[in-house]
């Protein structure tokens, strides 16, 4: 299994336990395919911190597991 796909299937699993924001990010990353440019600019915020929610995000899934 790929890692996109685990992440997906991950997030399917555990997304809950994530903040709002955390799971929305990681949401539109994987399910949806945007990039993080195309993420920074719906939501507002610097390519880098959504590069920084992503990371925390899939450690935080990956600690779940």
């Amino acid at each position: 299994m790929d890692s996109h796909t685990r992440m997906c299937m991950l997030l399917d699993f555990y997304g809950q336990m994530l903040s709002d924001r955390a799971r929305e990010t990681l949401e539109l990353y994987f399910a949806e395919d945007m990039s993080l440019s195309e993420i920074a600019d719906d939501t507002g915020v610097s390519r880098q911190a959504v590069h920084e929610r992503v990371r925390r995000a899939q450690s935080t899934l990956e600690a779940l597991e």
